[in-house]
């Protein structure tokens, strides 16, 4: 499916495109900033905000808030598990269970 949609890109769908901005994302995610600017020619963190970005937008137009489509999913999986989204959901959580609300609830 990836494999095609690189060598077409005008007739992909939007749950497809959602996934290869995701992958894109994760892999300049792995990299250092050295290999990031060797490979791809721009720094890490400009090529992170880029697929971010593209990702959050492929994400939308997917309507995965609607979507059934496992592809969808994926696509979704990947872009929640990268490390600074799971630190930042790490610290939410840390901070709520800290929090009056919690006791309130007992």
């Amino acid at each position: 499916m990836i494999l095609d949609a690189v060598s077409d890109m005008s007739g992909i769908s939007k749950s497809t495109e959602a996934l290869m901005f995701a992958i894109y994302l994760i892999s300049v995610t792995s990299m250092n900033d050295q290999d990031c600017t060797k490979v791809l020619g721009q720094s890490r963190p400009a090529m992170l905000a880029k697929y971010s970005d593209a990702t959050q937008q492929a994400l939308v137009n997917s309507e995965f808030l609607k979507s059934t489509s496992l592809v969808v999913l994926q696509a979704l999986t990947l872009y929640l598990v990268r490390p600074s989204v799971v630190l930042l959901l790490l610290v939410v959580i840390t901070n709520w269970s800290n929090s009056d609300t919690v006791e309130a609830l007992h």
